[in-house]
């Protein structure tokens, strides 16, 4: 398996997690990916929403900031 299908394969399953409401278990995943891939676009937005939802808002900000500056025109970051 290579790099990108790891990463995919970690997304997925912080998705699980975070849809469970298992915040902690997918904020991990999404902390390894941005780990090996620190502008991983749907890493750092899935971080922003999931900080939003604790009510950590400062760190959610900086977050869509981060995936806004790799992608200026996408609508998920501005609706979140």
């Amino acid at each position: 398996m290579d790099k990108f299908s790891d990463l995919s394969a970690l997304l997925q399953e912080g998705l699980k997690f975070h849809q469970s409401g298992r915040l902690e278990e997918a904020r991990a995943c999404y902390q390894r990916i941005l780990a090996v891939d620190s502008k991983h676009f749907d890493a750092l937005q899935l971080s922003a929403v999931l900080e939003k939802q604790l009510g950590r808002h400062e760190v959610a900000l900086k977050l869509f900031d981060q995936a806004l500056s790799i992608s200026k025109s996408n609508a998920a970051v501005f609706y979140n």
